[in-house]
């Protein structure tokens, strides 16, 4: 959770997460902030304080993900 320090505050005194597929950004206090959705070539996993890219194996064209879809085989995603 130390990520997640500015969204302790105050919505997060009873709940300790962040959904997945959002973000939080300072001062963020929503667990599911449409404004921070993950954007399509990145995935966001619970409590993560920033988008985190595809790897290069991997893509995600859906808002709100936490996690990437694997790439057909002889394919690289070049994000």
């Amino acid at each position: 959770l130390k990520y997640m320090k500015n969204c302790l505050e105050p919505f997060y005194l009873h709940q300790l997460f962040l959904l997945p597929g959002y973000y939080c950004p300072d001062g963020q206090t929503q667990p599911d902030p449409y404004d921070y959705r993950c954007t399509p070539g990145y995935y966001c996993p619970a409590n993560t304080a920033v988008q985190v890219i595809c790897p290069n194996s991997q893509y995600q064209d859906d808002y709100a993900q936490d996690n990437c879809k694997d790439c057909p085989q002889g394919k690289l995603n070049l994000f």
